[in-house]
């Protein structure tokens, strides 16, 4: 080329993808590096500082957004809907915006005291099943704002939400702890609305103590419009 030397540079980065630069003469081609969780940032920017929320996940994908999540907590006894959407914004180790797009399919969402069964045989290869983000981060952000599949609940009104990466090795915490919180008429969470959750929700309703795990419309009390959440998801299972 004219007498200027060519050389290619190759690194490789964690996901095993191998991205190379050219250097020709004096020019510089930059190469991508992967998230650093420590880095990254997680926000819910159209929530209020201090705020919980409750979400009903249905194995179907047919339960609530979290665009339309539902505020929990004091004062209760009334619903009011509120937008839940959750943003990551991915950086590298530089504190640079990481610019390849990250897979929806290797960040997900889940309760700290354990993973909603989030019908993984559904989404081959998705770490977080159906609790997965939207789609391929844009401009280094991801969004939750959808309806997750899955079943199951969180085991008390004291949970928090963890958002997840998948490092190509290993399972990675990005940001603190979110107050999100999870139920769904299959309270058992096998992933099916069946029988076994028809006697389980009859007893919850009908033992006059109040039980989050059943109160779908999430004001602190169990009443016909829990009953018709339920009735509505009856035998909804993972897609």
């Amino acid at each position: 080329m004219n007498g200027v030397r060519c050389r290619t540079l190759a690194h490789v980065i964690i996901n095993l993808s191998v991205v190379v630069g050219t250097v020709c003469g004096s020019g510089i081609v930059a190469v991508a590096l992967p998230p650093d969780p420590a880095n990254c940032t997680v926000s819910m920017p159209f929530l209020s500082a201090g705020t919980t929320v409750s979400v009903c996940v249905v194995p179907s994908g047919f339960g609530r957004p979290l665009t339309s999540a539902f505020r929990y907590g004091s004062p209760c006894l009334t619903s009011e809907m509120v937008n839940a959407t959750i943003q990551v914004t991915w950086r590298d180790g530089t504190g640079m915006p990481v610019a390849p797009p990250v897979e929806a399919c290797n960040v997900w969402i889940e309760p700290l005291s354990g993973a909603l069964p989030a019908c993984l045989s559904s989404f081959p290869g998705c770490k977080g099943g159906g609790t997965r983000a939207d789609g391929l981060s844009v401009n280094s952000i991801s969004t939750f704002t959808r309806a997750p599949w899955s079943g199951g609940h969180s085991l008390s009104t004291g949970d928090m939400c963890q958002v997840y990466y998948w490092d190509g090795t290993a399972k990675r915490a990005i940001g603190p702890p979110l107050a999100i919180l999870f139920n769904s008429p299959d309270i058992n969470g096998d992933n099916i609305v069946n029988l076994t959750d028809t006697v389980a929700f009859s007893r919850g309703v009908t033992s006059g103590v109040y039980g989050y795990s059943w109160d779908f419309w999430a004001d602190c009390q169990v009443n016909l419009s829990d009953v018709a959440i339920y009735v509505q998801n009856l035998y909804m299972a993972c897609p």
